[in-house]
C-alpha cells in the first residue's frame, strides 16, 4: 500500500472538513497550486487510498432498526459463511473475528419481524450453527469514513435513486457533471443535493482506505456499564477517535463499539488504560477483527446540516 505523504494528508483533511470544497479554495488554504490539489485528489482516488463519497443515513429508505448479529460456525470455511451473509441486501458489514463469535454482522431492518426473518435466514446458510442478535435502541455514533474502496461489496445497490448513484461513487463531481449524467438542469441537482442533506438523508465524506492512514488493526467490544454510569460512560467514549462505532443495545451487554488503532499496541493502550479510566465500567470483551468481507461505507449516522458549499 502506497501512503499518502504530507500534502495528501493536508489535502484529506481540508476534505474531512469540507468534503465538498472547491480545489481552488484548497489551493489557497494549503498555499499550492489548484492544478496540483486536482492531480492529488485523482490520484488517491485512482490509488485507493481515499475519495469522497455521498452517505446515506442508516435510518432512511423505510429502515427503522439496527441490529447487530453474532454467529458461529462449523463444518466450512468461516470466509464462506461469511460470502454468503454478505449477500443479503440489509446487511452493511460483516467481519471476521477471533474467538466467539466467528462473524460480526451489522445489518438494517424495516421491523423487528424482519429482523427476526434475518436471523433465521442467516441461520440457515450452510456451516451456520448459532445466531445471536441484539437491536439498536440508541444509535450515538457511526462513522463510515474507513473501507476497502475497491471491494466490490462496498458499492451502492444499483437500485438507488438516481441523484444518489453518481454522487456515491464520486462526491467530487460538479452539479454540472451531475446534471448531464441524469438529462436534468443544473439548478434541479443542486436543490435536491440540499433538500437531501437538509432533511439528513445524505451527507459527503471522505473515505480512506485504513491501511493507507495505517490503521490495520480493528476490534469490537462488548461493554456492560455500572447502574446509573451509561451516560457517562457513553459521552467519554463519543470523544474518542478511536471509536467509530457506539451504540446502547439490548441484551445483557448495553453498549456495544468498535474500535480503530494503527496497532496492537495501541489497542491494547485504549482497551487496558484509556478505556477504563472512564469509570463506570462493570466489564468489557473485546475481539480482534481479522477480516471485513462487507463493509458498505455508503451509510452512516449523522444530523442534518444547514448548508452544504456550492460545486459550480
Amino acid at each position: 500500500m502506497e501512503y499518502p505523504d504530507k500534502t495528501d494528508l493536508q489535502i484529506i483533511q481540508e476534505l474531512r472538513a469540507s468534503p465538498r470544497i472547491t480545489n481552488k479554495r484548497i489551493a489557497r488554504q494549503l498555499d499550492i497550486a489548484e492544478s496540483t490539489v486536482a492531480q492529488r485528489i485523482r490520484g488517491m482516488a485512482e490509488r485507493g487510498i481515499m475519495k469522497v463519497v455521498a452517505q446515506k443515513h442508516l435510518f432512511s429508505d423505510g429502515y427503522e432498526f439496527l441490529c447487530f448479529l453474532f454467529v458461529n460456525t462449523s463444518r466450512r470455511k468461516v470466509q464462506e459463511v461469511c460470502k454468503d451473509i454478505a449477500n443479503h441486501k440489509e446487511v452493511c458489514s460483516v467481519s471476521q473475528g477471533v474467538g466467539n463469535p466467528d462473524v460480526f454482522v451489522i445489518s438494517r431492518a424495516k421491523s423487528i419481524k424482519s429482523a427476526h426473518d434475518l436471523v433465521d435466514r442467516i441461520g440457515q446458510i450452510k456451516g451456520v450453527d448459532t445466531v445471536d442478535f441484539c437491536t439498536c435502541i440508541h444509535m450515538h455514533k457511526y462513522v463510515s469514513a474507513l473501507g476497502d474502496l475497491n471491494a466490490p461489496n462496498s458499492m451502492v445497490d444499483k437500485e438507488e435513486e438516481s441523484i444518489f448513484l453518481p454522487l456515491s461513487q464520486d462526491g467530487r463531481q460538479s452539479n454540472r457533471e451531475v446534471a448531464r449524467k441524469l438529462d436534468v438542469s443544473e439548478g434541479t441537482v443542486r436543490q435536491r443535493i440540499n433538500k437531501l442533506a437538509q432533511s439528513g438523508v445524505m451527507q459527503f465524506e471522505v473515505v480512506c482506505n485504513p491501511a493507507a492512514l495505517r490503521l490495520t488493526v480493528n476490534a469490537t467490544a462488548r461493554i456492560t456499564t455500572l447502574t446509573r454510569q451509561t451516560d457517562k460512560v457513553i459521552r467519554e467514549l463519543k470523544k474518542l477517535d478511536s471509536v467509530a462505532l457506539l451504540a446502547e443495545v439490548t441484551g445483557g451487554t448495553n453498549i456495544l463499539a468498535h474500535l480503530n488503532a494503527s496497532s496492537t499496541q495501541e489497542l491494547g493502550d485504549l482497551c487496558d488504560n484509556t478505556i477504563p479510566a472512564i469509570g463506570g465500567i462493570h466489564s468489557m470483551q473485546v475481539q480482534l477483527v481479522v477480516s471485513a468481507a462487507k463493509h458498505q461505507y455508503h451509510y452512516a449516522y449523522f444530523d442534518s446540516v444547514k448548508e452544504l458549499p456550492r460545486r459550480k
